[in-house]
């Protein structure tokens, strides 16, 4: 009888293990959307593919939609997401007022959403926010740039400040960033100009700029993607020149993509801020995946501090800044 029961028990127990590692095997994987504002940017790109590699290494599915700068169609797509059994919704913000309205729609749902890189201006609906400290990003931007005319023995730093979309919390926070540390620094703004994160918008303005501004020694870019217009310009007339030849124009940026990285070697722009857009990617993955197991965060804003990638820094430091590492 012992006997007997003894056989049942294990027949019991392999046919249990067996049931449940059939069900583990036809379960299917955690389903994470994706919203993108758009690819227009080698960071987004970066976010992009850093996010897809992510979910691969950890068995995740992974859904992206792109808005291509349409933010009611990022509303679209991301109810399409929540329809679609995404169990969270990752998002960079088109714009940082509308992407309120689809947290909303994922609380609604039940969904935790993540915002990434574009913080929304109200966060009662979101889980997370992980970006950068945009602030701080202009202002090692500053004192970068602050190094260098000290370097090159220019007696003031005289700069043209470019601003970008101001629907965009990055431009408001890059834009007061830069004006803080340049007035501590002593600089002076000679002119702004608005690009709304458009380039041929910025290489118009720019142009019209220098054209009325005699005396300027200096650029700021609060994005990487704004150096083509800032090339353009210059190279027009004559001053797209190297660090330390004459008419050289101090340039720094925000981002550090992999062009901003190469034109900084390079020698043409003196620095650019490295926001990580492959630890951006991988972290929103991560950090998706926590809020499943354990729920939302505490602190639910998390911001990424940045160094200003010089050449010096560009040139030694390989692989660990994302603008050497990643080719999209």
């Amino acid at each position: 009888m012992k006997r007997f029961l003894t056989i049942v028990l294990v027949v019991s127990l392999v046919f249990a293990v067996n049931a449940a590692a059939a069900a583990a095997s036809q379960a299917e994987p955690i389903k994470i959307g994706l919203s993108i504002c758009s690819l227009i940017s080698q960071f987004f790109e970066g976010v992009r593919q850093s996010a897809i590699d992510t979910a691969e290494e950890l068995g995740v599915e992974l859904v992206i939609a792109n808005a291509d700068g349409d933010a009611a169609r990022q509303k679209e797509q991301i109810l399409n997401l929540i329809s679609a059994g995404a169990q969270v919704v990752l998002a960079i913000a088109q714009d940082s007022d509308a992407i309120v309205s689809s947290a909303a729609d994922s609380a609604a749902a039940g969904i935790p959403f993540v915002a990434l890189s574009r913080q929304p201006t109200d966060m009662q609906n979101v889980a997370l926010f992980i970006g950068f400290s945009n602030e701080q990003s202009a202002g090692v931007d500053a004192e970068a740039m602050k190094q260098a005319a000290e370097d090159l023995g220019y007696g003031a730093v005289k700069v043209i400040q470019m601003v970008g979309d101001l629907n965009d919390t990055n431009a408001v926070e890059r834009k007061s960033g830069f004006e803080a540390k340049a007035q501590e620094l002593g600089f002076e703004i000679v002119a702004e100009v608005a690009t709304e994160w458009n380039v041929e918008t910025a290489f118009n303005r720019l142009r019209d700029t220098v054209q009325n501004v005699d005396d300027f020694n200096a650029i700021f870019a609060p994005s990487d993607i704004l150096i083509p217009a800032i090339m353009s310009v210059l190279s027009a007339r004559g001053e797209w020149v190297k660090y330390g030849e004459d008419g050289y124009k101090i340039i720094t940026a925000i981002d550090g993509d992999p062009t901003a990285v190469a034109a900084v070697k390079e020698g043409y722009v003196y620095a650019t801020a490295n926001n990580d857009a492959l630890e951006l990617g991988r972290e929103g993955v991560l950090r998706a995946l926590d809020i499943l197991r354990d729920g939302p965060p505490a602190q639910n804003i998390q911001k990424i501090d940045a160094i200003a990638v010089t050449k010096e820094i560009a040139d030694s430091v390989g692989d660990s800044i994302w603008g050497n590492s990643f080719a999209n």
